[in-house]
């Protein structure tokens, strides 16, 4: 049943990321890109989590979108705790 709740959320996810990128909406497509991330993240699709949180944060840096700059590299810290790769999660988080 969990899974395909997650399916279900991932499809959706990926339908809104269509849509964002059809309007070069660059905040859509960067909130759409960190919730793919966080959705992977929850699934331990830890490789994943890593590729689309990445996209997210050199979209924001080229459009300068500092706060969802700062929720993407929390997402990477997370990703890299959840890992057990403290070092990276520290410099993820600051």
């Amino acid at each position: 049943m969990q899974q395909a709740v997650y399916d279900r959320a991932g499809r959706l996810f990926q339908e809104a990321l269509s849509l964002f990128q059809a309007a070069d909406d660059k905040i859509g497509i960067i909130e759409t890109l960190t919730n793919l991330g966080q959705l992977a993240l929850q699934q331990r699709r830890y490789k994943k989590a890593n590729s689309y949180l990445l996209r997210s944060l050199e979209i924001g840096q080229e459009v300068g979108a500092i706060e969802a700059i700062a929720i993407v590299l929390n997402g990477l810290g997370e990703v890299a705790r959840m890992q057990g790769r403290y070092d990276d999660a520290a410099s993820g988080y600051s």
